[in-house]
């Protein structure tokens, strides 16, 4: 973890720059939401230094079909599913969850401790993310364990 730590650091005093510029008065709507994206950009890239979990289902599929996920991130995807239709790198707790995390952070050692800490990749089949973008889990997720549960996704056993 403290590998994870070490790199979340950089990510980190970006964040915190982008959440003071946020907070600034004289940042315009657009200018805000342009910072949002920024920090929702810099919380997916943060995503690549944390080891990805797999669901169980993902995991047989690929097993079956000669591909190894460990330690491969959405930049290597295009190696083993070209078009990106079999898997999904999955934000167990979503991007724009964390990225409000931060923005309510009043340190920038806590938005270390939340990218640390909160963010959890997980390789699931595409069916399995259809799911739960049907039973309304996209954007939304309070209860990320829930979530999964309600739409049938187990994360295998490191």
């Amino acid at each position: 973890m403290d590998h994870i730590r070490q790199h979340m650091t950089a990510f980190a005093t970006a964040i915190a720059a982008k959440v003071r510029a946020l907070r600034a008065t004289a940042a315009t709507s657009a200018q805000q939401q342009r910072l949002r994206e920024s920090i929702s950009d810099d919380i997916k890239k943060a995503t690549n230094f944390h080891p990805h979990h797999q669901s169980v289902a993902a995991q047989d599929f690929a097993s079956s079909s000669g591909i190894d996920l460990t330690g491969k991130t959405w930049h290597d995807q295009h190696h083993f599913d070209p078009k990106r239709r079999i898997f999904v790198v999955e934000h167990k707790r979503t991007v724009g969850s964390i990225r409000e995390l931060c923005i309510q952070a009043e340190a920038e050692d806590r938005i270390l401790e939340i990218l640390t800490k909160e963010i959890c990749a997980v390789w699931v089949l595409r069916e399995e993310d259809d799911r739960l973008t049907r039973l309304g889990f996209r954007v939304r997720r309070p209860d990320p364990d829930d979530a999964y549960r309600q739409a049938g996704i187990e994360i295998a056993k490191q």
